[in-house]
């Protein structure tokens, strides 16, 4: 364990048992934070991050740092970041104040100049993503909304929105999930204990329906009507 206290040199061994530990120790405190943490970057998730990040580097890259301290403060700021997760679930005045309000940027084809002035963003800004979402109209936009992740939604006025199937009476199939079943020629166990297959049945459906070795098989699928599909093989050309 001399790997963990500060020393004037440490071995190439040393050095492989601090980033082993310091990686799966960063692991733990960001399972304990949760899902959230990771999926979106709010305010207080990207302090957190930096704070957590320079910690936990310094005994990573410096021989004389212990990696007590450092781990101590970052349990710590694991635990106040998902108190202050709590309180922001629970109360609505804490959450007003780490998490900004929605604003409105564009509503019935107008821009709303003193909200894009607030989120601190510029209309090329804005127009651009508004194209990455497909849309180039600003005149046909109903509402567009600058998110508290930093992400802009935007939604269509109803008369410009794709016509669905159900809007022309075109009778659908229900969805149905579909997982990778075979995967360069290796069953999943996830998918079978999911859809609740067997490999027999999985190598029935192969013989009987598709005539192709499982081992040649590079990506099949199945759903949750039980539907086995062939994507690819090896005999097929790229």
């Amino acid at each position: 364990m001399e790997f963990f206290f500060g020393q004037d040199q440490l071995s190439m061994f040393q050095w492989i048992m601090r980033g082993v530990i310091g990686y799966l120790f960063l692991a733990a405190a960001t399972k304990f934070m949760g899902q959230r943490f990771i999926s979106q970057l709010r305010f207080i998730d990207f302090i957190t991050a930096l704070i957590v990040g320079s910690i936990i580097a310094k005994p990573l890259g410096s021989s004389a740092e212990g990696m007590a301290g450092p781990f101590i403060t970052t349990a710590v700021i694991s635990v106040l970041y998902y108190i202050n997760t709590l309180l922001t679930l629970k109360f609505n005045p804490w959450r007003k104040l780490f998490e900004p309000s929605t604003l409105i940027l564009i509503k019935n084809g107008k821009i709303n100049i003193a909200n894009l002035k607030k989120a601190k963003i510029t209309m090329e800004y804005l127009l651009s993503v508004l194209r990455m979402q497909h849309i180039y109209s600003i005149e046909n936009i109903g509402i567009a909304l600058w998110e508290p992740g930093g992400a802009i939604t935007a939604f269509l006025h109803t008369e410009y929105n794709p016509v669905s199937k159900k809007d022309m009476n075109i009778p659908t199939e229900p969805f149905r999930l579909t997982k990778i079943v075979i995967k360069e020629g290796l069953i999943k166990e996830d998918a079978l204990e999911l859809f609740g297959v067997s490999r027999e049945w999985i190598e029935d459906q192969m013989k009987n329906n598709y005539k192709v070795p499982i081992k040649e098989v590079i990506l099949a699928t199945l759903d949750e009507g039980k539907t086995l599909k062939v994507i690819q093989t090896t005999a097929d050309k790229v």
